[in-house]
């Protein structure tokens, strides 16, 4: 008969149970979601906020650098709220065209009639054929140079493509102001008339990360409007640029059965 030594016997080894995980309360050691690349957001459109006296600032960041007589730019509103924008060049005296710099900045506008050659026959020639609208005799022209870099931002209805020639007639023009220094003197200026929507697409850009991008401005209410007898005048006017994704904006159309650049016979255009 077989007997049991208590003195050698042990209990059953009971397996010891993990503790239930608890949330930490500390910040600094709890478990985080780690993104190491973030996705790229699908923006259909982003805009941004300026005003009629701080976009033309933005135009002059453009222009400047690039010609020695950039003056400035100036946005206006005209009839139904549309945008009206002009760049102005002035004569800089001293300006030695003959050994301009290769790779800029550049002259924008030249005497058409030099001080050496006014009594020749072929300065008065000039003359006649420089006559502006007013009867007065124009003193400036665009320089080749010019007329190259700012046909990127000249409206189209002034570009004839077919021809590849701009009609300068109808968008320069010369103007005067009086210096604000008692003396009466008056300092000529050579306004060109651009599209504004060119000159964004020269800034910001019309692709980026495989996007396309278009700009549409957006006039808003006046700044401080002033009311008087004749309605009221506003020198300062709110702007919302919009910069639409067209690629987004196609993806969108064809989800609701619209096709871009289609017509009701089936052809696409786009």
């Amino acid at each position: 008969m077989s007997t049991i030594d208590m003195n050698n016997f042990a209990p059953p080894v009971q397996q010891q149970q993990n503790p239930t995980p608890v949330a930490s309360t500390d910040i600094n050691k709890r478990s985080r979601i780690i993104v190491t690349e973030e996705s790229p957001f699908p923006s259909l459109f982003e805009v941004m906020y300026t005003d009629t006296e701080e976009f033309p600032a933005i135009i002059n960041g453009l222009l400047r650098p690039l010609f020695v007589d950039y003056y400035g730019s100036k946005v206006e509103i005209v009839q139904n709220k549309q945008l009206y924008t002009t760049i102005f060049f002035t004569e800089k005296y001293g300006y030695d065209y003959q050994n301009e710099k290769e790779n800029g900045p550049y002259a924008a506008i030249e005497r058409i009639i030099k001080k050496d050659d006014k009594q020749t026959a072929d300065a008065r020639i000039q003359t006649l054929n420089h006559l502006s609208s007013y009867g007065r005799t124009k003193l400036f022209k665009l320089t080749y140079k010019a007329q190259e870099m700012l046909q990127d931002v000249i409206p189209d209805k002034f570009i004839n493509i077919a021809k590849n020639k701009v009609d300068w007639g109808k968008i320069v023009y010369e103007s005067s102001a009086l210096l604000m220094n008692g003396m009466g003197q008056a300092t000529p200026y050579v306004q060109v008339a651009v599209d504004v929507n060119k000159i964004l697409n020269k800034i910001y850009g019309t692709t980026a990360e495989g996007n396309q991008w278009q700009y549409m401005i957006s006039v808003n209410n006046p700044i401080a409007p002033v009311a008087t007898p004749h309605g009221t005048v506003a020198n300062k006017w709110q702007l919302f640029i919009t910069r639409v994704s067209t690629i987004y904006a196609q993806n969108i159309a064809s989800q609701f059965g619209f096709v871009i650049g289609s017509n009701n016979m089936g052809i696409i255009t786009k």
